[in-house]
C-alpha cells in the first residue's frame, strides 16, 4: 500500500492506495518452423494448392511430405513445386527453392536453440548451419 496525496472538492485528502502491477498477457510460443509449399502446375494454371509442412523433419521425410502434397493436384503431371511460405524462422530469409536438407538442418536447430541459433544463421548464412 501507498499513501498518496488527494485533493477532493478542495480538500486535500490522505488515500491508501494499493498499487498494482500491469502484466502483460503471456506472450504466445513462437510457432514451430514450418513451410507452406505448393504445385507450381496448379499455380501457373490459377489454382491454389499447397500444405503446410512441418520443417523440423529429415529431408526424406519433407520430400515424402512434398511428394503427397503434389499427388493431391487435380493436374497428374504436378511435380513442380517451391515454397510459398514459412513462419516460426524468425528475421531468416528462405529461398522458394531451399535445398531440404539445409531447410531441416537450420529448422531444427531453431527448435532446439531458439532465437540464438536463428541469429547465428542469419550471422554466418544458411551454408554453415551444421
Amino acid at each position: 500500500m501507498r499513501r498518496i496525496a488527494l485533493r477532493v472538492g478542495g480538500v486535500l485528502a490522505g488515500v491508501a492506495v494499493a498499487v498494482f502491477a500491469l502484466a502483460s498477457p503471456p506472450a504466445a510460443p513462437p510457432s514451430p518452423p514450418r513451410i507452406r509449399v505448393g504445385s507450381l502446375t496448379d499455380d501457373n494454371n490459377g489454382r491454389l494448392h499447397g500444405a503446410w509442412i512441418d520443417a523440423s523433419q529429415d529431408p526424406e521425410d519433407l520430400h515424402h511430405a512434398i511428394k503427397a502434397m503434389l499427388r493431391l493436384s487435380r493436374f497428374p503431371d504436378a511435380e513442380e513445386w517451391g515454397i510459398f511460405d514459412y513462419e516460426g524462422f524468425g528475421s531468416l530469409r528462405l529461398d522458394e527453392y531451399e535445398w531440404m536438407d539445409t531447410l531441416s538442418r537450420i529448422a531444427k536447430g531453431i527448435e532446439k536453440h531458439g532465437p540464438a541459433f536463428e541469429a547465428w544463421v542469419e550471422y554466418v548464412g544458411t551454408d554453415s548451419a551444421e
